[in-house]
């Protein structure tokens, strides 16, 4: 699953506020959902061997690591509350009003420039980096709500990643092109990333 590391700076700026926690959460989560997907396809191979008689631990793969995912979204939203419990409203009060200055407009575009040559160098379908892309264009909006927008949306989109793996389908009808579960799965970490652009432009900016 083609996903881009945060820096440094990125998972300090998140620890901020309390989301590094989260973030690893999703990272868990994904991870999950990859190797869930992998089993399914063994499973596949391996049926289509006639003769071949599947071991109990290959046909409950794609189920065990499918739960382990929901389980890591399970912990992500729990963090993610916890996080925003405990933060001051005056704290979000400045990250919001940080997101309309034009400083922040011009590091957020300088962020999502960042975001496309990281994402370039991975080894995926044009087709999906160009989704992946505008993903990151459709999220860029939120950054005027602030980090208020941020985890409204972030929660939101976890919840929606964790409703579609509990389907029977685990949400992998198209999505044009990723499957729709991977889509919105790549959205909270773009969502998260965001935030973290947000943080730092705020906290890095005050410590300079």
């Amino acid at each position: 699953m083609p996903m881009v590391e945060l820096p440094v700076e990125a998972k300090k700026g998140l620890s901020e506020i309390g989301l590094d926690g989260v973030f690893n959460s999703l990272w868990l989560a994904a991870e999950s959902f990859v190797n869930s997907e992998k089993a399914l396809r063994m499973v596949g191979r391996l049926s289509a061997v006639e003769g071949l008689v599947l071991s109990g631990d290959e046909e409950t793969a794609e189920t065990k690591y499918n739960e382990a995912g929901i389980a890591h979204l399970g912990n992500a939203l729990s963090q993610l509350a916890q996080a925003r419990a405990q933060l001051y409203p005056g704290v979000i009060q400045r990250l919001d009003k940080a997101t309309r200055t034009d400083d922040f407009r011009g590091t957020l575009a300088r962020a999502r420039t960042n975001f496309m040559h990281q994402l370039s160098s991975q080894d995926i379908q044009p087709n999906d980096f160009r989704e992946i892309i505008g993903i990151w264009n459709s999220k860029m909006g939120i950054a005027a709500n602030g980090v208020s927008g941020v985890l409204d949306d972030l929660h939101a989109t976890i919840g929606r990643v964790r409703e579609l793996r509990l389907q029977p389908n685990r949400g992998r009808e198209a999505g044009s092109p990723l499957p729709l579960w991977k889509a919105i799965l790549i959205t909270t970490i773009i969502v998260i990333d965001i935030g973290a652009v947000i943080v730092c432009f705020v906290f890095l900016a005050a410590l300079g």
